[in-house]
């Protein structure tokens, strides 16, 4: 089934100011956001101190608050084969009723320890493939030469392979499509 994701806007627009570019902050439900950091770059003492953020936003009363302070970072990755006619224009527009898959970029440990204080719905600043290719490009963590399509399939094999190591610990997440509003 595809949910259709409410734009955080609308629930919140003293955000609206904060909306830049193509990107869009969104309200998101864990079952829709996949991770593609592999299991052996969850530190340990990065989690401690993200548990210890939680638990500083809970003794002010709102856990999740922090998840407004500090928004995921996503690529709405089109979950469409690369030879369908609009697949290139989905890399840098968001396009109606097309379905997209959401990668994390940045907020693996938000992301990871949210159920562990009873955070499940996140905000979350969505780009477009393109925009988070170049975002990645501008702070080196990707090569120049990397193209949209290089870099969709890999965001697609790291979030599968990332899902394969959580199942081997018994946890289990299912990849599933949104449309953006």
């Amino acid at each position: 089934m595809v949910l259709k994701i409410e734009s955080y806007f609308d629930i919140d627009p003293q955000l609206f100011g904060e909306k830049r570019n193509k990107s869009q902050l969104m309200k998101v439900n864990i079952s829709n956001l996949n991770g593609i950091q592999p299991l052996d770059e969850y530190s340990e003492k990065k989690t401690e101190k993200i548990n210890a953020l939680y638990k500083e936003y809970e003794r002010l009363g709102n856990a999740d608050q922090l998840s407004r302070d500090f928004p995921i970072t996503c690529c709405a990755v089109p979950n469409l084969n690369i030879y369908d006619s609009i697949f290139i224009s989905s890399l840098t527009e968001f396009i109606p009723e097309t379905e997209y898959i959401l990668a994390i970029i940045d907020g693996h440990h938000r992301v990871r320890n949210g159920p562990k204080h009873g955070i499940t719905d996140f905000c979350c600043s969505i780009h477009t493939l393109s925009d988070a290719l170049f975002n990645m490009k501008k702070l080196k963590k990707l090569n120049s030469y990397v193209s949209p399509e290089e870099y969709y399939k890999m965001l697609m094999h790291g979030m599968s392979t990332t899902i394969e190591a959580f199942e081997h610990r018994g946890y289990i997440h299912k990849i599933m499509p949104v449309r953006l509003v």
